[in-house]
């Protein structure tokens, strides 16, 4: 009798033990997804300042220009302000790149000087490509531990998603 009345205690312990280290690990990767998320969000705010450094550049340079190439520029650049989600901002400044690579060929076709739009450009550009390669190496890491067992099952359970990289094409 004695011998059962231990034999119990024994496996309660033994259980309360499982059930605490189970809690504990879903502390503790729920802690780390959110760690990455927000490391993930900040780099993408970084990434995104410099975005609107670019548009609020490209905005006072075009504010006074009225060829028909320079008013495709000005109609893309008065969408950022209602874009809501991450790939709609990526996808229009993919487009909005495109069309300022066709622009700057129209100037240089027809002897427009625009050197100082071009120096400015370059300079936020290459912010934003440092900027870029770090969002993307934090969306890697962040989408790579979503897809890790058990670390799946936790992030469904509280609704963590996958993040999009930034891609250039």
């Amino acid at each position: 009798m004695v011998m059962g009345d231990n034999m119990e205690i024994f496996l309660l312990i033994i259980l309360v033990i499982v059930i605490i280290f189970f809690i504990v690990s879903i502390i503790v990767v729920y802690n780390k997804l959110t760690k990455y998320r927000t490391k993930l969000s900040i780099s993408y705010n970084n990434m995104y300042s410099v975005i609107n450094k670019k548009i609020i550049c490209l905005n006072s340079y075009f504010k006074s220009k009225n060829s028909n190439e320079e008013k495709i520029i000005k109609n893309r650049l008065k969408e950022f302000p209602v874009l809501s989600t991450k790939k709609d901002i990526i996808n229009s400044l993919l487009y909005l790149d495109r069309e300022l690579n066709e622009l700057f060929k129209y100037y240089d076709n027809n002897g427009i000087d625009y050197k100082k739009l071009k120096k400015d450009l370059n300079t936020i550009n290459n912010e934003l490509v440092d900027l870029k390669k770090e969002y993307n190496d934090n969306v890697l890491r962040f989408n790579n531990l979503l897809k890790m067992f058990p670390i799946s099952l936790i992030s469904s359970l509280f609704g963590f998603s996958e993040w999009h990289y930034y891609r250039n094409d």
